[in-house]
């Protein structure tokens, strides 16, 4: 019925000592490809702005990193070294009604032994609004994205996953209508298609129809705004209908302090493909065990919530986060997941920035399909050193952690560290 994910661990062969020494011998290279990539500067020396109707602003992230897990096991650990060249390009036009952006991101990922794990991750986004009437606007948006299940479902559900190919289709469109000179209502519907490459996991589409009425309050200060939707996930093996409503405000302290508070619940009824267990008779008080494929349904009521607050002072920031929804597993199950965020910024000197980010999550299985719990842990602290006006050096770190218990019965613990160097080239926008 579930396929558990304690799979997560390859079936390499084991480190041995003399690819251990290989790896330390490898360590003094986490700092040669951005050194190396210095001289670059000379070659983005500021230049004058488009016009305003047009404005492309390319950049490049050279970075070196080494990982004590790359496959994120919770048995063997395979460190190496990664070489990453992150090439990124915004284009916008914009029109007296019309507006166009487009981005391209492409992360190419190389590995000194694990050269099996070499690929290339690829975002690509267009969206536009046109402003129909004086009080209607159109917007459309469509998406692209490769990338692999390891670090996604991480970021998406809380799991940790088997390293598989992903691919991801998004199209959506809706409206802005200026109902009232406070009133101001809007709809939104999405399709995405989500494939894998291989059997682990199961391919699904997801149907979002999303309602939203706001207003400000107390001279624009604070917004109320009430959010109705409805989110279908489609699967070989299951179908989800999740219904909700939310209530949300936000309000300004000041020009430096701002909150939001939403929440409200949701009804979820999932439809999923078992096997149960029948007596079939054979022969005179003879009876036969068969397991058939059957259809169940589980149905619940849950809350979501969505809670932040962000402070922007002169020589430091803080952003706190909680967020409670759920999502859909790539093995075909809904998760309901609880996360923190927790985002500080300091800057030390003129040049020099520091920041940290936690994150922490418990995401556990919604419906009777499987029963899994995981908690997920990442602390990453980093030092940017400003070389120029629009290049860095960063210098950062990454611990993460993640425990995952298997229909109650048993559990595995996974556990990273990574630290890497990074040039980044931050080109004049023209």
């Amino acid at each position: 019925m579930f396929r558990s994910r304690a799979a997560a661990s390859t079936a390499r062969p084991a480190l041995t000592p003399g690819q251990g020494l290989k790896s330390a011998l490898f360590l003094p290279a986490l700092f040669i490809l951005p050194l190396l990539l210095l001289p670059l500067l000379l070659l983005s020396a500021p230049r004058p702005a488009a016009a305003a109707d047009f404005t492309w602003k390319p950049q490049l992230t050279a970075r070196t990193e080494y990982d004590d897990n790359v496959t994120f096991s919770s048995e063997e650990h395979l460190e190496d070294i990664g070489l990453r060249l992150i090439p990124e390009l915004d284009l916008k036009w914009a029109g007296e009604r019309w507006r166009i952006a487009t981005r391209a991101d492409v992360n190419i990922y190389q590995y000194l032994d694990e050269t099996d794990l070499n690929t290339v991750h690829q975002y690509y986004k267009v969206d536009g609004s046109w402003q129909a009437r004086e009080r209607l606007e159109l917007h459309a948006d469509a998406d692209y994205r490769f990338d692999d299940t390891l670090e996604a479902e991480l970021l998406e559900t809380g799991l940790v996953n088997r390293r598989e190919d992903r691919e991801r289709t998004t199209f959506g469109g809706g409206f802005t209508w200026q109902a009232t000179e406070t009133w101001q209502a809007g709809g939104d519907y999405t399709f995405s298609k989500t494939m894998y490459d291989g059997e682990e996991n199961t391919d699904y589409d997801t149907h979002s129809l999303v309602f939203t009425a706001s207003r400000p309050l107390f001279e624009g200060r604070d917004r109320l705004f009430i959010q109705p939707y409805y989110t279908f996930f489609d699967a070989d093996i299951s179908e989800v209908d999740n219904y909700g409503l939310i209530v949300g405000w936000s309000h300004a302290f000041n020009p430096r302090w701002s909150c939001s508070l939403a929440g409200g619940v949701r009804y979820t009824s999932s439809d999923y493909e078992t096997w149960r267990l029948e007596l079939v008779q054979v022969g005179p008080d003879l009876y036969y065990p068969v397991y058939r494929r059957a259809w169940e349904t589980d149905n619940n009521w849950g809350g979501v919530a969505d809670i932040s607050t962000r402070y922007i002072g002169e020589r430091w920031s803080l952003e706190l986060g909680y967020n409670r929804d759920i999502s859909f597993g790539s093995s075909g199950e809904t998760i309901e997941r609880d996360q923190v965020t927790v985002s500080f910024t300091r800057r030390i000197t003129e040049r020099l920035h520091g920041s940290f980010r936690a994150t922490v999550s418990a995401s556990q299985s919604d419906s009777n399909f499987s029963s899994e719990d995981s908690t997920y842990l990442s602390l990453a602290p980093k030092l940017s050193y400003r070389l120029t006006e629009n290049h860095s050096l960063d210098l950062g770190y990454e611990f993460a952690q993640a425990t995952e218990d298997y229909d109650y019965t048993s559990a595995d613990t996974y556990d990273r560290s990574r630290v890497w160097l990074s040039l980044v080239f931050r080109f004049p926008q023209y």
